[in-house]
């Protein structure tokens, strides 16, 4: 999916938000910013300080999906 200069890339999961944020956390040395359960890592920083160049976003499953998966995954690129 893309949107104005950005792509994105939207993935579920029945792991939870923090099992998943462990995961890129172990396999990136990034360590993300926390917010009410939901946490965003920051790859390459752009000039918008809420929305970096490359990065993903990890948060509970609220609207996507009904049913099992418990976690969305959001990896964002800019063009």
């Amino acid at each position: 999916m893309s949107q104005g200069e950005s792509y994105y890339w939207v993935f579920v999961t029945a792991d939870s938000a923090s099992k998943v944020a462990a995961f890129y956390k172990a396999k990136t040395s990034v360590t993300p910013t926390e917010m009410e359960g939901m946490f965003m890592f920051t790859f390459k920083k752009g000039s918008n300080p809420y929305f970096p160049d490359h990065g993903l976003v990890i948060e509970p499953n609220k609207q996507l999906t009904v049913g099992p998966p418990k976690t969305a995954i959001t990896f964002n690129e800019k063009k």
